[in-house]
């Protein structure tokens, strides 16, 4: 199925390309939340009734992914392709139309290379960059950069300037991992944030950058695993019965981020993270439950469909932990004499 883009270049101008590449998906610097910050909110359950399936992942996958509507999947797949978001620039360029003199003013972000031959704006700050790099790993961006530019595009010292429906936060961190990152963002030893991965993955494939939203994806992947001998790596209860993400992991999560999670997987059909995530989710106190419910920010909002989900997934863990501890109270269990132990057992 083609995609067509528009993305101006100053003066109303717009460019049209059409690709019919199909995206291939692939697999604040605290691990932990801090003991005053989990005791003191209402964020985490503290509870341990819903404890016992962490260990069978078959029982997780099942009880949050058996009502999921099929159409409602074959939808998401739209996604991969990048629609919505590309769909997003063509309006707000739309907006911006007029002549190249009447364009917004934009303040000097971080990457300003004075030889820089293409000009990136989001949010009224502009990235002096090479449309070289961006060519050479953005599908998007190669196509962008081969179409002719009309005679009256807005130009910044001779350069193009492209602006972009993008947070200015978004585009700083995927020039980062572009241009001096790859230390930092393709290095299994460096912990992410959870805004940076967020970011990696939605500009990964709006602008087709494969290595970057595939290092995302992986990482997620550690996070929230689809396999029962990898669970208990990701995370877990300390000893005081709070859920706790683990200290290993490459991206430094909330519980409160597995509901930004749930909604990326929806958006790049990203289903084999969805079980840990929501498992994760009902980790949530009622009153943090609340608060994501009526969201404003839809990346972190869940849905009405997601939120009956949550829910019957939380009524069934429970259910699951009262069959399996139901032998505690069974009066049929003997209570032996003078019992002292295992040692009294092996004479």
């Amino acid at each position: 199925m083609a995609l067509t883009t528009f993305i101006s270049l100053g003066d109303g101008a717009k460019l049209m390309y059409q690709s019919r590449r199909r995206v291939v998906v692939a697999g604040q610097l605290r691990s932990k939340p801090p003991s005053h910050a989990v005791r003191n909110s209402s964020l985490y359950h503290s509870r341990a009734d819903l404890r016992l399936p962490l260990s069978n992942l078959r029982a997780i996958n099942f009880i949050f992914l058996s009502g999921m509507d099929s159409a409602t999947s074959k939808k998401r797949k739209l996604a991969d392709r990048g629609q919505d978001s590309v769909d997003g620039d063509a309006s707000n360029n739309q907006e911006g139309s007029g002549s190249g003199a009447n364009r917004p003013a934009f303040e000097h972000g971080k990457f300003w290379f004075k030889d820089g031959n293409v000009v990136l704006v989001a949010e009224k700050i502009g990235f002096r960059v090479y449309q070289g790099i961006l060519a050479e790993y953005s599908d998007v961006f190669r196509d962008m950069f081969t179409m002719p530019q009309p005679a009256d595009s807005e130009m910044v010292d001779q350069c193009p300037v492209v602006r972009l429906s993008d947070t200015a936060s978004d585009l700083e961190c995927i020039l980062h991992a572009l241009y001096d990152g790859a230390s930092r963002y393709a290095s299994g030893a460096e912990v992410l944030s959870f805004a940076d991965v967020s970011a990696m993955i939605n500009l990964g494939f709006k602008y087709q950058i494969a290595y970057i939203r595939d290092e995302a994806i992986r990482r997620l992947r550690i996070c929230f695993p689809d396999k029962l001998d990898d669970v208990q790596l990701a995370f877990g209860y300390d000893a005081d019965g709070w859920f706790d993400f683990k200290e290993t992991l490459p991206v430094s999560l909330e519980v409160q981020d597995a509901v930004a999670v749930v909604n990326l997987c929806h958006k790049y059909s990203l289903d084999f993270l969805l079980p840990a995530a929501f498992y994760c989710c009902a980790q949530l106190s009622n009153k943090a439950l609340a608060d994501v419910i009526q969201q404003d920010d839809p990346e972190r909002e869940l849905s009405k469909a997601d939120t009956v989900r949550l829910l019957d997934g939380v009524d069934q863990l429970k259910k699951a932990v009262l069959r399996t501890s139901r032998w505690l109270s069974d009066e049929r269990i003997v209570q032996l004499e003078n019992f002292q132990g295992p040692c009294c057992c092996q004479e």
